[in-house]
């Protein structure tokens, strides 16, 4: 009979507040993201598709939120050889991190939103 109040009391557990988007990003992040998404384009690379790919099943995907190493190995492989550099997969986790803070990386976060960057990175 527990489990019935159980069910109850789960159901009412009001969702986190969904996160907004980013602000406009600086002169420097948005060359970077325009040069790898032109890098993208030629590659016919759909950035949803590609993550949604790499975050396999389970709670990456449904959530769209991944381990920040993760994201970043990703990044990796999508942009080999490309415009990538370490500083703007910084700014770009910074920009779309959630979740416990790094304490190894000031102003980070241990996760982040793929999905968001995703879809803001498609527009």
């Amino acid at each position: 009979m527990r489990w019935k109040q159980f069910a109850i009391d789960f159901d009412e557990v009001p969702p986190p507040p969904r996160p907004g988007k980013p602000p406009p990003a600086e002169d420097a992040l948005f060359d970077a993201m325009q040069a790898m998404r032109v890098q993208a384009a030629s590659k016919r690379l759909d950035m949803t598709d590609a993550f949604e790919e790499y975050a396999g099943t389970g709670t990456e995907k449904n959530s769209g939120v991944m381990a920040k190493n993760r994201f970043r190995s990703t990044m990796g492989t999508l942009f080999r050889g490309g415009f990538l550099t370490g500083d703007v997969l910084s700014q770009i986790c910074k920009r779309y991190g959630t979740g416990d803070r790094d304490p190894r990386e000031a102003g980070c976060f241990l996760s982040v939103r793929w999905k968001q960057f995703a879809i803001d990175f498609d527009e």
